[in-house]
């Protein structure tokens, strides 16, 4: 009855009575999961059986999630493809949609999300021991498939096409440099997608885990609107996210200045109608009590004992690479900064102690312009510290302003150790204030616990914003 009174409120647009019927239901049955972090994040708890005014207070924050997660989205419906991992073509030949989707694991387990996030890595602060995800620190590639199961099991996903606001391709790429020959065409990727149209195709959305610089990406990822087949011209409508945009990364890199060593050819972002999102943090993919309790001990830490942190290898296009080099030592010769590299074996434990005890962290780009770092630095309260205007132009949806969350330098100055020891106390309370109001928004929930005002909840209330801005407050 609860999944039939749940179909029936879709039909209906999801009114307030029917609302407020669904979640009743939800009640007595089993907790509703958009509601139950709300739930968990406002320390409601109350037996299902007890007093009439718990029952009401319960269901009153139950009600008050979901409506902010639906209002700023006209009551937003998502609809996600279903596709499998890979697919043949005609002649029998393999096409790989996804590389990965962790689908081989159960929904909820711990293995599945281990092979989304990363393992569990503590991270002692205070004497305690705080959880963290992504123990490779630094390993992104999980942002795709933390996209899809985020949308397979998200409140808001319909399986009504007729009703679908917004529609999510599952189809992507985490290995980077991907094959051609195991790559869709565009004709074949049309295919698969029967509720692509002219009419829809800006509502139409999909991803990669990368910067989305050439060749990092399928080239269908990468059609344009002037090409001659109609199927590549279609998907050139679509709206595509990555990690950075053609707004963040230079327009143009001569040969002499793109050298990688295993990557020379490396172009900035050609994809169409493209948007940048972040990186998911450290705390991505844990639970409510274990986020709680990292803001909780980080509100109580001591003041940071350290000036300056930095951490970083040696690579990237050259320019990015001779300020690194530049910044590492003038790191070396000043007392109050600590440089390390994370070429080797990572202790990530240690890696993030260092963030918790700066207060700056310098985040110079490398092989583009996005850091992971900058997003983990903000986590650890550690104000970033950029050295390109291209990054204060990163993830829009998530930061109004860089300004009030980091330090804008254009280039590296001949001592920025010093710079930042002179930055008035009131300006550094003031940005680590602001990055702690921030901070959710580059937190990526547990599939089927999504959380308001969340890295995915601020994509998708950006990507309607962008496709269709009417009729939003």
């Amino acid at each position: 009855m609860q999944a039939s009174s749940v179909k029936l409120c879709a039909v209906k647009r999801r009114t307030m009575g029917c609302l407020l019927l669904v979640l009743s239901l939800a009640i007595v049955a089993i907790p509703v999961s958009a509601g139950l972090d709300a739930i968990e994040a406002d320390s409601v708890s109350c037996s299902i059986t007890g007093q009439q005014a718990c029952h009401s207070s319960l269901l009153q924050h139950k009600v008050g999630h979901v409506q902010k997660l639906r209002s700023d989205r006209r009551e937003l419906a998502v609809y996600v493809y279903d596709l499998p991992d890979v697919a043949q073509r005609d002649n029998g030949s393999i096409v790989r949609l996804r590389s990965t989707s962790c689908s081989e694991w159960p929904a909820g387990s711990e293995s599945e999300t281990t092979c989304l996030f990363g393992d569990a890595v503590d991270v002692k602060v205070l004497g305690r021991k705080l959880k963290s995800r992504m123990a490779k620190f630094g390993d992104w590639k999980g942002l795709a498939r933390i996209v899809f199961r985020s949308l397979q099991r998200h409140p808001l996903r319909t399986y009504n096409a007729d009703e679908a606001d917004l529609f999510f391709i599952p189809v992507y790429d985490d290995l980077g440099d991907p094959d051609e020959m195991y790559c869709p065409s565009a004709d074949f990727l049309v295919g698969l997608l029967p509720h692509l149209t002219n009419n829809t195709a800006s509502r139409h959305f999909w991803l990669t885990p990368f910067p989305g610089w050439v060749p990092e990406t399928c080239d269908v990822f990468n059609a344009q609107h002037t090409d001659v087949s109609p199927a590549r011209r279609l998907l050139a409508a679509t709206t595509k996210l990555a990690l950075e945009d053609s707004v963040s990364t230079p327009g143009y890199l001569e040969p002499e200045e793109n050298y990688r060593e295993f990557q020379p050819k490396r172009r900035p972002p050609i994809a169409e109608n493209l948007h940048s999102i972040p990186y998911a943090s450290a705390l991505s993919g844990l639970g409510v009590a274990s986020v709680q309790d990292w803001f909780h001990t980080l509100a109580a830490l001591p003041p940071r004992t350290q000036l300056v942190s930095a951490i970083w290898n040696f690579h990237g296009y050259i320019s990015a690479v001779t300020s690194r080099y530049g910044l590492a030592k003038q790191c070396g010769e000043h007392p109050r900064c600590s440089f390390r590299t994370m070429a080797g074996a990572l202790d990530v434990g240690l890696l993030f102690s260092q963030k918790l005890r700066s207060t700056f962290c310098l985040e110079p780009p490398g092989d583009s312009p996005s850091r992971k770092g900058i997003v983990d630095s903000i986590i650890a309260g550690c104000i970033p510290v950029l050295f390109s205007t291209l990054q204060s132009k990163l993830w829009p949806w998530h930061v109004d302003r860089w300004e009030d969350v980091a330090l804008v330098f254009d280039g590296v100055g001949a001592d920025v150790i010093s710079d930042l020891a002179k930055v008035p106390e009131a300006r550094v309370k003031q940005l680590q204030g602001n990055m702690a109001s921030l901070a959710q928004r580059f937190t990526y929930g547990v599939p089927g616990h999504p959380r308001p005002d969340d890295a995915l909840d601020r994509a998708l209330t950006g990507i309607w914003r962008a496709v269709d801005g009417n009729g939003l407050t």
